[in-house]
């Protein structure tokens, strides 16, 4: 057997281990959520609307406030079994394919198959996975497809499939949104990672080129997202992916309103204000921590829904009379949009408060998670050894390979772009932070798998210095 055919022959075997390596992992994680009671369905506040989408009509479901991704998901499921039984295996199968992707996205860039199955499979035992795999609503599958998304990023930049790839980041990204329109960020955030990460087919660094191939994918994540709002100016007269960030808004800037700026709110907007007032008068005794300053953080998440559903949408319905849904969000929109010209300095404030506890929840997410935490004391310990062979002479600190660096340019951007979205229309709550974090264990991972082989062969190399033979 020549050198080219044997080298060949150990890449194919090291890439079926990685494969074996992570299927495990899945099999294993199955029977786990399976032993705990996970694959039987959990009806959610928000099942029955995407149980009940109108499918049948376009008008209706462009004008619902629901995006389609997941009642044709729902749709397509009843078929295989009676109401809501097969969704969690469902969930758990297109996890595990988009996992799948990502580890070839981790193969494309760095060629190590052991070493991806490890990284990669850190994503089967996330907080995600594990509250939501038996929901019966939409926040897996958009983690499915953010994940496979990045696959798809990752199989791009490692030049493999180069419009294969394409084609599946743009449809993937489009799925993604489509689903919880939360992850709208990846729009963003998948060109801007293109650009970090330098394309393997270029062999070089060539910043002409880096651009180009940044633009065609810029292109590509907007082509959907610009179609899809033509699709709803065309049909309903609303150029937006979703008639709902009114809503969501309101719930925060209302808070803002108070009697000496109603008067300043344009004339058309001031009786929605006026009643606005007088609801959160008559309800004064109930609402949360009245004694809190105005814009003290708890006090605004608390009394965010009470100022969304008890306050403010009475009051549009009330002063509108019988409008439907997406016009008493455009009301809600003008509202809350003329409150935060207003008081820009309050939003501001939120944004600030709301930013600090959406790290802690991060954070918190992180080290609650039995592995996660496990890998970060194990982190902990192998930074500890490597400072420890530094300071005493031993060779170099430990050095990060250029994938692990891109690891965490992308799990970071991904954290805050996403908190940045939720918060600048919503309170951080569990359901929309905890995806934030999806790839930080990832790069824990990718960092232990850098740093221990050099330590350990560290070690051995001082030992052979020493005369002591290698254990």
């Amino acid at each position: 057997m020549s050198a080219v055919e044997n080298s060949s022959a150990q890449v194919f075997t090291r890439q079926r281990a990685g494969w074996a390596i992570l299927l495990f992992q899945m099999l294993a994680v199955a029977w786990g959520l399976d032993a705990i009671g996970r694959f039987q369905p959990f009806v959610v506040p928000d099942t029955p609307l995407y149980a009940d989408y109108p499918i049948d009509s376009l008008e209706k479901a462009l004008k619902n406030h629901r995006t389609p991704a997941y009642p044709l998901f729902l749709r397509a499921i009843s078929r295989l079994s009676s109401g809501f039984q097969a969704v969690p295996a469902a969930h758990y199968v297109l996890y595990c394919v988009a996992v799948a992707f990502f580890f070839l996205g981790l193969l494309a860039i760095q060629q190590a198959p052991i070493r991806c199955a490890l990284i990669a499979g850190t994503l089967l035992y996330s907080n995600v996975l594990l509250h939501f795999v038996n929901e019966v609503g939409a926040d897996c599958l958009a983690a499915s497809g953010a994940i496979a998304c990045i696959g798809f990023v990752l199989l791009r930049l490692g030049g493999h499939f180069r419009w294969a790839a394409l084609c599946g980041l743009a449809l993937a990204t489009f799925l993604t949104w489509l689903t919880r329109p939360a992850y709208l960020f990846l729009i963003l955030l998948v060109p801007l990672i293109c650009l970090t990460g330098r394309d393997r087919t270029s062999g070089t660094d060539h910043v002409a080129l880096r651009w180009q191939r940044g633009a065609e994918v810029a292109v590509a994540m907007l082509l959907p997202l610009l179609a899809y709002c033509t699709l709803q100016w065309a049909v309903v007269g609303r150029f937006a992916v979703v008639s709902l960030g009114g809503y969501n808004l309101i719930g925060i800037s209302g808070q803002f309103l108070d009697e000496d700026s109603l008067a300043l709110l344009p004339e058309h907007l001031q009786p929605l204000g006026s009643q606005a007032l007088q609801n959160r008068q008559r309800m004064a005794d109930r609402l949360a921590m009245p004694d809190a300053s105005r814009l003290n953080y708890l006090r605004m998440e608390n009394q965010y829904d009470d100022h969304l559903w008890r306050i403010f949408v009475p009051a549009a319905e009330d002063v509108a009379g019988q409008e439907t849904h997406d016009q008493i969000n455009t009301q809600l929109k003008e509202m809350a949009t003329a409150i935060i010209r207003l008081k820009p300095r309050d939003y501001l404030t939120w944004l600030a408060k709301a930013f600090r506890r959406g790290v802690e929840k991060i954070v918190t997410e992180f080290v609650l998670n039995p592995v996660s935490l496990l890998l970060f004391l194990l982190a902990l310990v192998v930074m500890s050894v490597g400072i420890a062979q530094s300071f005493s002479g031993q060779q170099h600190p430990v050095t990060l390979s250029r994938q692990t660096g891109l690891l965490f340019i992308l799990a970071l951007c991904f954290a805050f772009m996403k908190l940045g979205v939720v918060i600048l229309v919503s309170i951080p709550i569990e359901r929309l932070t905890m995806p934030m974090g999806l790839f930080v264990p990832a790069v824990v991972m990718a960092f232990l798998t850098d740093a221990i082989p050099q330590i350990v062969s560290r070690r051995h190399a001082l030992r052979h210095l020493d005369g002591t033979p290698p254990q």
